[in-house]
C-alpha cells in the first residue's frame, strides 16, 4: 500500500500534468476530487495553491466556462 501522503503527492502531480496538457476540464474534475480526498497538510496546501495558479494561468477562460451551469 502507498503512504497516503505519497498518494496525495502523486494525485496532485497528475492534476498538474493534465493542466500542462491543457486538459482543463479533466484537471478541474481531478482537483475537485482531490480537494475532498486528502488531508490538508501545509505541504499539500502549497501544492494545491500552485496547481490552482497553474490552472488559472493555462486554462483561465476554459475553466470558467466549464464551471458555469
Amino acid at each position: 500500500p502507498v503512504d497516503p501522503r505519497e498518494q496525495a503527492r502523486i494525485d496532485w502531480l497528475m492534476a498538474d500534468m493534465l493542466l500542462r496538457e491543457r486538459r482543463c476540464e479533466e484537471a478541474t474534475a481531478w482537483i475537485d476530487v482531490l480537494d475532498t480526498a486528502h488531508e490538508a497538510t501545509p505541504r499539500l496546501q502549497q501544492r494545491h495553491a500552485r496547481v490552482i495558479a497553474t490552472r488559472a494561468s493555462l486554462c483561465g477562460d476554459a475553466v470558467q466556462k466549464s464551471l458555469q451551469p
